[in-house]
């Protein structure tokens, strides 16, 4: 092998290197060696519709569907939190997005299928707010 054709592929071995460990720097996983990738949180989500659904079983089940936008591609659901009250169901919805990662800053849509927790409730209207985003519902009969 010639002097020309070792630098070469000394030279390929260096740049090869190199990309592997760009990709590993900016993969987005945790050094744990588990392969998951490490999430921060970042807010709460921009919910733009809530739509309420019951459903045909005994007791009822009680839905809201919920609709918004994220304000990139990488952002995604963190927690659900729901509280109750007065004839009222509070929802929280946080968002995370992996630490480190570089997305592109676009309205990405989402929808998530949230459980009320309805069971015992008596019959009336009641309110859901899932992060300022409003609906109601109405039990025609004691939910048990």
């Amino acid at each position: 092998m010639n002097q020309q054709t070792r630098n070469f592929l000394i030279a390929v071995g260096v740049i090869l290197v190199g990309v592997v460990a760009i990709f590993a720097i900016y993969s987005g996983k945790n050094n744990t060696g588990s392969g998951k990738p490490i999430n921060i949180p970042v807010g709460t989500a921009k919910v733009d519709t809530v739509e309420v659904t019951l459903s045909e079983s005994t007791p009822l089940q009680v839905r809201a569907i919920l609709k918004g936008n994220f304000p990139d591609s990488c952002t995604q659901v963190g927690k659900v939190q729901q509280t109750y009250g007065g004839k009222l169901f509070t929802v929280t919805v946080t968002t995370e997005r992996p630490s480190g990662a570089y997305c592109n800053q676009v309205l990405t849509p989402f929808a998530e299928n949230i459980q009320l927790e309805a069971h015992g409730l008596s019959k009336g209207t009641y309110q859901v707010d899932v992060n300022g985003a409003k609906a109601t519902f109405t039990l025609e009969k004691d939910n048990k």
